[in-house]
């Protein structure tokens, strides 16, 4: 009798085993126990998600590695649109930093939230994501709020406005690491780059008083709530092309994050380009 024989009604290999023939069956290599970690694709306004287990046994430590990691990243967004925050805003001086403990509120409930939304929605990412990005942005207009005591449709606006910056500089930090280099250098040159051209670009705003235009723009009672919605949804428009971008070919992307920072820019423009017009008719009123 023949060692192996094959089985051409259910293409299996059979291996003789005494008085038997016993299908040749081999069972996949057990995968081990680790969390994916989705991040947004920018440092700023980075929301962690652990989206993925590849075992039934999560270990405790497991799970609050991942969420040291979510609330660390949302804590290294919110740092970004406090830096955006105060040039649009203006701020001459630093009393309102003493406010700034209380601002770990929204990354606490961010993390808290994005955890629950992953329990009850655990396949709708893009969902979460959305939820998440609304919660910090109605905390954050809430505590600009009260640090500057201003109406919120003001406050809303300033928070969509940080927002945008906050992420087109931050594509323009992934552009230096697309620089191919290997091994740790790789790091160092992703931290570097994110932590010298945001903080540059936030003190390039203060330097050119964009706050000032901002503000003198938001002046018009009449009109603050167009201008805070319209700049909602700039920023909705960028959170979206994050999202978008995942369809994106590698080779196409560097163009594709340039795009994004120039929308900043030009909506930036737009904000000054509203405010001298606001200005201008102010001075012709009699």
């Amino acid at each position: 009798m023949d060692k192996y024989i094959f089985d051409e009604s259910n293409s299996l290999w059979y291996d003789r085993q005494g008085d038997y023939y016993i299908p040749c069956l081999t069972l996949p290599a057990e995968e081990e126990h680790s969390i994916t970690l989705h991040r947004r694709f920018v440092r700023g306004q980075i929301l962690l998600s652990v989206v993925e287990y590849f075992s039934e046994e999560v270990t405790a430590v497991s799970i609050w590695e991942g969420i040291i990691y979510i609330f660390a990243d949302t804590l290294t967004g919110h740092a970004v649109l406090v830096m955006f925050l105060f040039a649009i805003m203006d701020e001459r001086g630093w009393q309102r930093l003493k406010k700034l403990p209380s601002l770990l509120l929204s990354p606490l409930t961010a993390t808290a939230l994005d955890l629950s939304l992953q329990a009850v929605i655990p396949d709708s990412w893009t969902v979460r994501y959305c939820i998440s990005s609304c919660a910090i942005l109605l905390i954050c207009t809430l505590w600009v709020r009260w640090a500057w005591r201003i109406g919120f449709w003001r406050a809303f606006a300033a928070v969509c406005m940080a927002g945008i910056f906050q992420v087109a500089m931050s594509c323009l930090s992934i552009l230096f690491t697309m620089i191919p280099l290997e091994g740790d250098l790789q790091f160092v040159v992703e931290e570097a780059a994110f932590w010298v051209v945001i903080p540059v670009a936030a003190a390039l705003l203060y330097r050119l008083r964009f706050g000032a235009w901002f503000r003198l723009l938001l002046e018009n009672e009449s009109g603050q709530h167009w201008t805070a919605l319209l700049l909602f949804g700039l920023e909705a428009a960028m959170e979206a092309f994050l999202i978008l971008q995942k369809g994106i070919q590698p080779e196409y992307l560097a163009v594709y994050y340039l795009l994004v920072t120039t929308m900043a820019a030009l909506t930036a423009g737009l904000v000054v380009y509203l405010a001298r017009q606001f200005d201008a008719t102010r001075k012709m009123e009699p």
